[in-house]
């Protein structure tokens, strides 16, 4: 991870309809492996970062909402842009506090430094797991 970072961090969907900024630190960021993150990324997992939801605005535009049900049995509402389609964050009612920020959709991508892979038992088989980084076969256990 770039020790230099500046905040706020600015993304944006492909279009540009929708634009946001990031005003602090991930408290997570994770590579999740399930086959939901599979398809709707097209690629081997999907980059979230999760982050405090005071610390995330949307700054233009308005994200279209689907809720799909997770792998893990969760219902996850979905934030996209209605015009390109790309997926900007989930947020878990349940969970209200956290958003959970798709990393791809950064400006600048430094900051992306997955410290987790999870779901690994959907995992592709030609991706290795770099050494040292936490996995689990699917949720991990909730912190208490």
């Amino acid at each position: 991870m770039d020790t230099d970072t500046r905040y706020p961090l600015k993304g944006s969907c492909n279009c540009g309809d929708i634009r946001y900024e990031v005003t602090a630190p991930f408290v997570a960021q994770i590579a999740c492996h399930c086959m939901q993150c599979q398809k709707h990324t097209q690629s081997a997992f999907s980059l979230v970062g999760a982050l405090r939801a005071g610390d995330f605005t949307i700054t233009a535009g308005t994200p279209a909402k689907w809720t799909k049900t997770a792998d893990s049995g969760n219902r996850i509402d979905c934030y996209f842009c209605a015009r390109c389609g790309n997926r900007i964050y989930h947020h878990n009612p349940q969970q209200p506090q956290l958003i959970r920020l798709k990393l791809g959709t950064l400006e600048d991508n430094r900051v992306i430094n997955p410290a987790m892979h999870i779901w690994t038992e959907c995992k592709q088989p030609w991706y290795q797991i770099p050494e040292g980084v936490p996995s689990y076969p699917q949720q991990p256990p909730a912190k208490s």
